[in-house]
């Protein structure tokens, strides 16, 4: 798995993958889907990535710098 980098704003390397389960419903509450998704943020500053559906996808877009695309 890819090592996170430091935060590009703060330099901290406390640095979390989050993990979030998404939960759709209809109006009558009957389930539609369930997706999981993942972000990067930094514990310091609380700087993060949009949450994608991949914890790869979201490690890469949080290690993705200007310099480096």
């Amino acid at each position: 798995m890819n090592e996170l980098i430091p935060c590009r704003h703060c330099g901290s390397t406390e640095i979390r993958v989050e993990r979030s389960e998404r939960v759709v419903r209809s109006a009558e509450n009957r389930l539609i889907s369930i997706s999981t998704r993942y972000k990067c943020f930094c514990s310091r500053c609380s700087c993060g990535t949009g949450f994608r559906l991949k914890e790869e996808d979201a490690r890469a877009a949080w290690n993705r710098r200007a310099d480096n695309e």
